[in-house]
């Protein structure tokens, strides 16, 4: 799976302008989209649907995970959230929604911090409507 990206317009709004720069390395930046083969798509009642992308990638201990899961076009995204099996100290560091003005799609954007010293693979979720 090559989710990984050099350039991408969706990432252009400094991210990391409170980067810290004690940390060993920049956050890997993975985006992740609704029609992908791994995703399940769940709906609900009055228009609202969940995309889970179950054990979607392997966190690094102490790695910082910049993920973007991009929405279709005329879904507004309206939460997000993570988890690992087992339960492990996984943080998020920031949770946003954004709008991606060229191409008009809404991102939730999610920075994740594995504090464990274990790699973790992480599940994450996004609800739309």
């Amino acid at each position: 799976m090559d989710n990984y990206y050099d350039y991408n317009p969706l990432y252009t709004r400094n991210w990391y302008h409170g980067y810290n720069q004690s940390y060993r390395e920049e956050p890997r930046q993975i985006a992740l989209r609704t029609d992908m083969a791994q995703t399940i798509t769940q709906k609900f009642n009055d228009g609202f649907t969940r995309y889970n992308w179950p054990n979607i990638e392997l966190i690094k201990p102490r790695e910082y995970v910049d993920f973007r899961l991009i929405t279709p076009i005329h879904e507004n995204v309206i939460s997000a959230g993570n988890s690992t099996n087992p339960v492990e100290n996984i943080y998020p560091i920031q949770i946003t929604p954004l709008i991606e003005q060229i191409e008009q799609r809404n991102v939730m954007a999610m920075m994740l911090h594995n504090q464990s010293p274990d790699s973790l693979l992480v599940d994450l979720w996004v609800v739309t409507k």
